[in-house]
Formats: structure tokens, C-alpha cells, sequence
């Protein structure tokens, strides 16, 4: 699994996150990084900065590729987590993910 740079550690990882805010490229890679990070609460605490940011389109973006990406069931389910904390501005993409072709992900927009 990738895991979030700068940082060998977790705890760096998470601490990445923490101070991230999710408005650039730069950041929203960080971001995607996170929600596959291969430590649990590197994962939680991406989950904790989409929550914390403006639902901006790129941060959607970035969500939507989490969330479809087949390898990593760890991702999707942690953009699944950030999803539901970003609340009702998450809407119009779990509509449009629920129509996806793939079955797994029309599963995981309407759970």
C-alpha cells in the first residue's frame, strides 16, 4: 500500500495529514495517499482532513478515483468514511457513483 510522505514513520504520516489542508494538487495526492496508507490511523486521520475541508471539486475528484480504485479495498473504504463525514456536499457524487457500471462501487455509493 502507498503510504503519505514526508516521513518514514506513521506518525509522520499522520502528522502530514493533520497540518495538510486539501487545496491543491499537491495535497489532494496526499490526500488519496492517505485513505490507502497502509497504517489505520494514517487512513482515519485523512478521513479527518477531508472532513475539515471545503467540498472543492478537486477534493471530490480525488474522492471519486479513491472510491473506484479495485486494488485497494482499504482506500475505498476509507473514502467511503470521508464521504459520509463531508455530509450532504458528498450527495450529487454518491448519485452519480450509484449509476457507475461497476457493481462494487454502485454497492458502496448506496450503502
Amino acid at each position: 500500500m502507498p503510504d503519505v510522505r514526508p516521513g518514514p514513520g506513521a506518525d509522520a504520516r499522520r502528522e502530514a495529514l493533520r497540518v495538510l489542508r486539501a487545496t491543491d494538487e499537491g495535497s489532494l495526492a496526499l490526500v488519496y495517499d492517505g485513505l490507502g496508507d497502509s497504517d489505520p490511523a494514517v487512513r482515519r486521520e485523512a478521513v479527518r482532513l477531508v472532513a475539515r475541508s471545503s467540498p472543492a471539486p478537486g477534493l471530490l475528484l480525488t474522492l471519486e478515483r479513491a472510491l473506484t480504485d479495485d486494488k485497494e479495498l482499504a482506500r475505498r473504504s476509507a473514502a467511503m468514511d470521508a464521504l459520509s463525514a463531508m455530509g450532504k456536499p458528498a450527495l450529487p457524487l454518491l448519485a452519480r457513483l450509484a449509476a457507475d457500471s461497476r457493481a462494487g462501487v454502485r454497492r458502496l455509493a448506496v450503502d
